[in-house]
C-alpha cells in the first residue's frame, strides 16, 4: 500500500512488458513529470483487482511522453478512486483499446494533456473527463 514511483527531469523507462499501478493495493501511484519518457510494449492497468481502490498515474508537463503499445485499463468492477490525469503539455498514447471500469475511476484529460488512441474509443465512456483545454487524437499518433 501506498507506493509511489516518481520519473522526473528528463529521466526514461523503456521497454516494460507491462505496468500495474495497485494490483491488489490501495494508495500506490506513479509520477511521470518535465520531459520524462516511459514506455510500456503491453498493457498498463491502474487498479487491478477489487480491492485496488485509490491508485493513480499522473502524466504532466511539457514534452512528457508515456507511450503504452497495449491496452489502458483504469479499475476493475469492484474498486473505485483510480485515476489517470494527463495535463501541461504532456502525451499519453494508447495503442490498443481503453476500458474505464467499477464506480468513480476515471481518465482526466486536463489543459494541455493529449490523450491519443489507436484502439476502439468511445468519448461517452463513463469514467472519460475531457475537460477544457485537453486534446483527444483518436485513430494513431
Amino acid at each position: 500500500d501506498e507506493n509511489m514511483l516518481v520519473i522526473h527531469d528528463g529521466g526514461s523507462l523503456t521497454n516494460i512488458g507491462g505496468v500495474v499501478v495497485g494490483q491488489v493495493s490501495s494508495g500506490n501511484s506513479v509520477v511521470v513529470t518535465n520531459g520524462s519518457y516511459v514506455e510500456v510494449w503491453a498493457d498498463t492497468v491502474i487498479g487491478a483487482e477489487d480491492s485496488a481502490v485509490d491508485n493513480s498515474l499522473l502524466v504532466g508537463g511539457s514534452n512528457t511522453v508515456w507511450y503504452n503499445d497495449g491496452s489502458l485499463t483504469i479499475g476493475a468492477a469492484g474498486n473505485s478512486g483510480n485515476s489517470l490525469t494527463v495535463t501541461n503539455g504532456a502525451l499519453f498514447y494508447v495503442g490498443d483499446d481503453l476500458e474505464i471500469l467499477g464506480a468513480k475511476n476515471v481518465l482526466n484529460l486536463d489543459r494541455g494533456g493529449y490523450f491519443v488512441i489507436d484502439g476502439v474509443f468511445d468519448a461517452s465512456i463513463e469514467g472519460f473527463n475531457f475537460n477544457e483545454g485537453g486534446q483527444l487524437g483518436v485513430g494513431g499518433i
